[in-house]
């Protein structure tokens, strides 16, 4: 299978928007930076249902396509952390789950214990929630600049901000322990075949 198949290209796009919209965000262009986020969140909800029709799905793309949401998740959450959004712990919570995820990862790499790296259903929920946590959070800074086109209706909508960041918080940490657990199953199976 080739490198460049079209959901790779979608994950690779949604790493070059992620550089662009924290450039955006940096610079307190949040119109920009909100819809650079919304293409790039965007291109992480099609890019694994074209591999499957395509049937382009590859080891590399299993690979980097993680690597591509957790850049742009940290790009967003990092931002709105930077500017007083978002709460310097919750950004912690997030930063802390993929260090989790990632550093596992590259244990068992290491360890040469091959594991095949899918989501589960809790964390795929997580995921849609700290994305839904990171627009809220674009909401709020554009409804405080002096953006002229920000609509009424989506400041009403911005009261259902800090429920979205509870449910992202408890969400972050349940899955946390969630991926602990696996990752020492895993590695108490790797022993009991060693043994």
């Amino acid at each position: 299978m080739p490198v460049l198949t079209i959901p790779n290209l979608l994950t690779f796009g949604r790493m070059v928007l992620t550089v662009f919209f924290f450039s955006a965000g940096l610079q307190a262009e949040w119109a920009w930076a909100l819809l650079l986020f919304g293409i790039a969140a965007f291109t992480d909800m099609i890019d694994g249902t074209i591999a499957r029709l395509l049937h382009q799905k590859s080891r590399f793309g299993a690979f980097i396509d993680p690597m591509a949401d957790k850049l742009m998740m940290l790009g967003g959450v990092t931002l709105l952390t930077l500017h007083g959004i978002l709460p310097w712990w919750l950004m912690a919570l997030i930063v802390g789950r993929d260090l989790i995820i990632v550093g596992g990862l590259f244990y068992f790499m290491y360890r040469k214990i091959t594991v095949e790296y899918k989501p589960t259903r809790l964390s795929k929920s997580t995921t849609f929630f700290q994305i839904t946590t990171i627009v809220f959070g674009f909401g709020q800074a554009l409804s405080v600049s002096s953006w002229p086109y920000f609509p009424g209706w989506a400041s009403e909508g911005l009261v259902f901000f800090w429920p979205v960041l509870g449910v992202t918080t408890l969400l972050t940490l349940i899955t946390s322990i969630q991926y602990i657990r696996i990752g020492l199953r895993i590695l108490q199976s790797d022993y009991d075949e060693a043994a």
